[in-house]
């Protein structure tokens, strides 16, 4: 058995002698040997005198139906989405397939783009090869010779 943890469960019990006296001395000699669960049983004296010095104080009538209310709106009011819907489900999932669509139609540019010419020599005609060559036409001397 874990002594801290059975202290820290039973603390209120253990300081108004509400429980069993065998747990209450099993307690009792944890306490005395170790440091934290003494300092522990210090603070919690400390605000229990504290409590009991001020009990004459009468709290503001209602006081707790308007904790409760806060509490109750400020959980209400960190649970509502952004804008009347969830931004990040909806936004997210949009994003994504820009992006994917984005991503295919440079694939199919790029695909289809021709990134230099390229001739067809078995159909392509003189005129059309010394176009795409940038040759001129009319030249004196015939650089394109093709045996067949």
């Amino acid at each position: 058995m874990n002594d801290c943890k059975t202290l820290c469960e039973n603390l209120f019990a253990y300081r108004e002698n509400e429980i069993s006296p065998s747990m209450k001395e099993e307690l009792d000699k944890h306490v005395a040997g170790c440091s934290a669960c003494a300092l522990l049983v210090q603070q919690f004296d400390n605000v229990l005198d504290s409590v009991k010095a001020h009990t004459d104080v009468e709290p503001r009538p209602f006081a707790e139906t308007r904790l409760l209310q806060r509490i109750e709106n400020y959980l209400e009011n960190s649970r509502k989405p952004l804008f009347g819907f969830p931004v990040r489900t909806s936004v997210q999932p949009v994003a994504i397939s820009v992006v994917l669509m984005l991503a295919m139609a440079i694939g199919i540019l790029i695909g289809t783009g021709k990134a230099g010419k390229q001739i067809n020599l078995t159909t392509a005609t003189d005129r059309e090869i010394r176009r795409d060559l940038n040759i001129p036409e009319t030249t004196d001397t015939d650089f394109l010779q093709f045996n067949e």
